[in-house]
């Protein structure tokens, strides 16, 4: 492509566009040989999931990272808008934007997995703030059977424990159906309008 100045993307701007490779020069997350029992030089923590709340790079990082990549990781694509740019993710810029807000992460094990990518790139580009990120395991938000392996606690519970200042939430997998998803929503939005999880 050739070397055009686009503007910085909007809202929607960044919707069109292509994955690319990235530089080689991009970093790698280090992790750990599979079955060596340690993480970044630390122990594996195997009991953490039956707790249900995990914590930057106390918990989260130790358990994904050697119990599910187990390679050195690398971030070989990037998402290059066809008409604007999209600034390059800064763990020093990630954390003076939050300051000393708590970020929480709700939900199955998708966000499990988007939780420990930001701890992990955090803690490897010398984040601040990684011990401010939570993620806090609830298969289905509302802690019913709606599908399969339903696993975690109420969403609200998390809430209550760790008094968040930001919740990212997401529910899909482990919910069957359009009425049980519709239901689940409904639920989760009148919760919000408890004033007890008001924040």
């Amino acid at each position: 492509m050739p070397n055009v100045h686009f503007p910085r993307c909007g809202t929607e701007d960044f919707k069109n566009g292509s994955w690319v490779l990235s530089p080689a020069s991009l970093s790698i997350l280090q992790c750990c040989k599979q079955g060596s029992g340690t993480c970044l030089g630390l122990p594996v923590l195997e009991n953490l999931r039956d707790q249900h709340m995990f914590q930057g790079m106390k918990h989260v990082m130790f358990v994904d990272c050697c119990n599910a990549c187990c390679y050195n990781f690398k971030d070989a694509y990037r998402w290059r808008p066809s008409n604007c740019r999209l600034d390059t993710w800064n763990a020093q810029h990630f954390c003076h934007a939050l300051g000393k807000r708590r970020l929480l992460f709700i939900g199955d094990s998708t966000m499990l997995q988007l939780a420990t990518i930001a701890m992990n790139a955090l803690n490897a580009l010398n984040g601040s703030c990684v011990d401010q990120i939570y993620f806090g395991h609830s298969g289905t938000l509302v802690a019913r059977a709606l599908g399969r392996h339903n696993t975690g606690v109420h969403w609200t519970k998390h809430v209550d424990a760790l008094k968040p200042d930001i919740v990212l939430m997401n529910a899909g997998a482990h919910i069957w159906g359009e009425a049980a998803f519709r239901q689940v929503l409904d639920e989760v939005a009148s919760d919000l309008h408890r004033p007890a999880h008001i924040w």
